[in-house]
């Protein structure tokens, strides 16, 4: 009987140890999925915005810039100018 309840036992612990290796696995995947997940969704948004300024007729009347140097005006909005 004793006998028994140990090897009960044992088997129970194992498998609480197997399952926990499996939940900690899934967790770290989980994680994993979720960070490349919000990496490619960055990179769309980008791509979607890039090709939406490119196809506006607002990009035809911009102008080089005459300097490479700016600053930013202080206020509520941060504006910059050259």
């Amino acid at each position: 009987m004793i006998l028994v309840l140990g090897l009960t036992y044992l088997y129970v612990s194992s498998q609480k140890s197997a399952k926990g290796y499996l939940l900690k696995e899934l967790q770290i995947d989980y994680e994993s999925l979720t960070s490349e997940s919000k990496d490619l969704e960055n990179q769309l948004i980008d791509a979607q915005s890039f090709k939406q300024i490119e196809e506006t007729n607002a990009v035809e009347y911009m102008a080089e810039p005459q300097r490479e140097e700016f600053s930013f005006i202080e206020g509520e909005k941060k504006i910059a100018r050259n």
